[in-house]
């Protein structure tokens, strides 16, 4: 992960561009790391998350996935309680987040978005909350796609998995503003600059009065609900499927 603070601003911007910027256990840690590290910085008054390379983040990396649920139940619940604890963290972090999306966006990809206060995208962006196509249940990013679109519309994109592109991202709600690839860093620097005219702790309090109804028993369930679908004939052929490119064999 590229880390850069300038003018009060903390830049996070994912660096795996091999591999399409897919996240894992690494990369979730040096997230919470960095979000810990800063909460309570009054030089820090805004977080942008960003991707390096064509593509935002692709999801979660299947092949950690696979490694991590092959080592069994208590590793899998562990992973998973990372993955999730990270999104939530960022998702109720107490100063202003920018997302700056500068192409396609997969699986957690999209929550990572999702968890953001702000989206901009460029037009060349894609999304698909693609994780029903691999035998996974998308966790966290369900109810944050439905408190972002409504349920009506992420029922749609949550259930088939299909992609869709940038302005169509805009039209459902998912994301603020789109913008030429050439204007997306533009586009961002003024909703920062924005962002910066707001008191610190009034945008803070407003954040806590916008505030989602995520307790504890509620991550644990949804943790829980990964794990066991992970632990699975149809998780482990949909996996498998995803590396070996190949349609999975569901059940007709």
């Amino acid at each position: 992960m590229i880390i850069e603070r300038q003018s009060g601003v903390l830049s996070l911007t994912l660096d795996r561009p091999e591999a399409r910027n897919a996240v894992n256990a690494e990369v979730y840690s040096m997230l919470a790391r960095e979000l810990d590290a800063v909460a309570a910085d009054g030089d820090i008054r805004i977080v942008v998350l960003a991707g390096k390379g064509p593509a935002f983040c692709a999801g979660a990396d299947v092949q950690h996935l696979r490694k991590v649920a092959a080592a069994g139940r208590e590793a899998s619940t562990a992973d998973a309680t990372l993955a999730i604890s990270t999104m939530f963290r960022l998702a109720t972090f107490p100063k202003p987040t920018v997302a700056a999306v500068q192409g396609p966006a997969y699986g957690a990809g999209v929550g990572l978005v999702l968890a953001c206060d702000i989206v901009v995208a460029s037009e060349t962006a894609r999304f698909a909350l693609s994780e029903v196509r691999i035998g996974l249940v998308p966790g966290l990013v369900a109810p944050m796609m439905a408190d972002a679109v409504g349920r009506r519309e992420a029922r749609r994109y949550l259930m088939t998995g299909e992609p869709f592109d940038a302005r169509e991202a805009l039209r459902i709600g998912m994301v603020h503003e789109v913008v030429p690839a050439g204007a997306l860093d533009e586009a961002v620097s003024r909703q920062v600059e924005m962002l910066k005219a707001g008191g610190p702790k009034a945008l803070a309090g407003t954040k806590k009065l916008l505030a989602g109804g995520y307790d504890e028993t509620r991550l644990r369930d949804i943790v829980q609900m990964a794990v066991e679908q992970r632990d699975t004939p149809e998780a482990r052929e949909g996996i498998a499927a995803f590396l070996e490119k190949r349609k999975p064999a569901w059940p007709a």
